[in-house]
Parts: structure tokens; sequence; C-alpha cells
């Protein structure tokens, strides 16, 4: 009796690293998409002025790096804040993103969210942030650091101080080829009085 004997199945090759041209595509592409979202600007726009905080505009956004870690990143974020602890997982990290964000005097980034955790640190000037989800003005200063846990979590960060804010943020998460920003409605917190 002859019985065939099939060939043992080859496991698939490993999926080959993005050469340097595509990184650098997909890097320009982000980067311009980041300009499109973030890089508003009001014309005018004055210490003298205060425009509405849930309208974006009064921003530049400089692209500072992006990669992917070479290991698997996962991640568990315990945040308190005055009413509790929020828990946030992050079960695919492994894409970030660094930015630097100079506020002009009443510039805001408007309602958003992102699709994972941002770390942000303010460099100058005062930042208030306010989440759809309790209304409170949470006001940064140079020096002060904090974790937005992204994935939902609707918010807006405007400069109220008469002179020029800066901030860095490093984005975790933020899907190959997209932005680390995901613009929402004003309609998302026009209950909050801003």
């Amino acid at each position: 009796m002859n019985i065939p004997i099939r060939a043992p199945l080859a496991s698939p090759a490993p999926a080959a690293p993005l050469d340097r041209t595509v990184r650098r595509r997909r890097v320009l592409i982000v980067a311009l998409a980041l300009g499109v979202l973030l890089s508003l600007t009001v014309p005018g726009l004055s210490a003298a002025t205060t425009p509405d905080p849930s309208t974006p505009g009064g921003v530049a956004v400089s692209l500072l790096g992006r990669g992917t870690f070479v290991d698997d990143i996962a991640g568990h974020l315990r945040i308190k804040q005055n009413r509790g602890t929020k828990v946030v997982n992050v079960r695919d990290a492994s894409d970030m993103l660094q930015v630097r964000l100079a506020f002009a005097p009443g510039g805001s980034v408007g309602w958003h969210t992102h699709p994972g955790p941002a770390l942000v640190t303010v460099a100058s000037g005062f930042l208030t942030v306010v989440n759809a989800s309790d209304c409170v003005p949470r006001v940064y200063e140079a020096g002060d650091a904090f974790v937005d846990p992204g994935q939902g979590n609707v918010h807006v960060g405007f400069n109220a101080s008469a002179g020029e804010t800066v901030v860095y943020a490093t984005f975790l998460g933020v899907p190959p080829g997209s932005g680390p920003t995901m613009p929402m409605g004003p309609e998302h917190g026009s209950h909050c009085d801003l």
C-alpha cells in the first residue's frame, strides 16, 4: 500500500521591516496630517481677544519623532483625579509619536480624543484642559505633567493666558499611518461652561 506523504507546511516568513524610504514617507504623511489637524491659526489673535476654546486655532505643531517599539508593548495606567481613579489598559502601545505644541494666547486644539494615552509636559506658560465627562477646568503650568487616557476621553486644551504656552506630548498606541488626534465637534463639550 502506497500512502502519499505530505511535506510539512512551511511557517510564514516574518514580515520584512519597512525600508527607510517607506518609513520616512509615512512620517511625512503623518506630519502633514498633524499640520492640517492641529496647526490651525487664527488671524489677529491677541491676548485681548479670547476666542471660543471649543474652536481649534492658534496652535503650531511640530512633529518631533515617530517610532515603533521593537518589542511588544502593553500598558496599564492608573490615573487618579478629583473624582476617583481611572484605569487605562493599552493592549498595543507599540507605535509612539512625539510632538511640540506652541499655543498662542487664546489658542486651542478644540474638542478631541486620542487612540491611546498621551503623556504631556508643560514646558512654558499655562495650559487649561477640560474633560467633557466632568467639565472641570484643570490648569497646568510650566513644569507640570499629566496623562490623558485617550480611548474616547473627549477633552479640550487651550491657553487662557496672555503669553505663549509650549507643551510636549508623547502619544502611545497611535495606529501606523494615522495621527494622534481625533477631532470631535463642539457639540461633544457644549454642556461645559468654558
